[in-house]
């Protein structure tokens, strides 16, 4: 049986002295004896990572299927069993990797962005052109002012019967 020491004051020695009594500590949920240092951790383990307790969770899948329970590195999303301890890729290999891993569809790419804003531009131009030609084709009458409700109903306006 192995024996935890308790500090217990010693009226004999003296009120600031401490005398250290032995006395048997055994483990509730094992069954088994421990040390008071083990006893102590597995107290303060209770407390501190409980079901309460306010702090992030790692949460990655277990392979019992469960969310891991450790708490998550300070700054990180996961336990130091879970990748919390990982720099990252550092090797140009590891870092290509890592991007072929990531890449869905090429839409938000640099090369596909740079080509969006590219044909973006070109529609601007047109567009703008477009509204050249339709004020010159007014300011020259071929249009009337209101062509697009015309256009959009299905209807002549006098003015267009007029110069028929």
């Amino acid at each position: 049986m192995q024996l935890g020491l308790p500090a217990v004051m010693c009226e004999e020695l003296g009120p600031r002295t401490m005398h250290l009594e032995p006395w048997p500590l055994e483990h509730k949920a094992i069954g088994k004896e421990i040390s008071v240092n083990d006893a102590f951790f597995a107290a303060g383990k209770d407390w501190e990572l409980g079901p309460d307790w306010p702090g992030m969770r790692c949460g990655a899948k277990t392979r019992k299927g469960t969310p891991c329970q450790n708490p998550a590195m300070k700054g990180k999303a996961r336990c130091r069993n879970h990748g919390g301890k990982s720099t990252g890729a550092r090797t140009a290999a590891g870092l290509a990797k890592l991007s072929a891993l990531h890449w869905k569809h090429g839409r938000c790419t640099k090369a596909a962005k740079a080509e969006a804003k590219r044909r973006a531009q070109i529609g601007r131009e047109i567009m703008s052109e477009l509204r050249e030609i339709e004020q010159e084709a007014i300011a020259s009458g071929a249009l009337c002012k209101n062509w697009r409700v015309v256009f959009d109903l299905g209807i002549q306006s006098d003015e267009s019967d007029e110069k028929k």
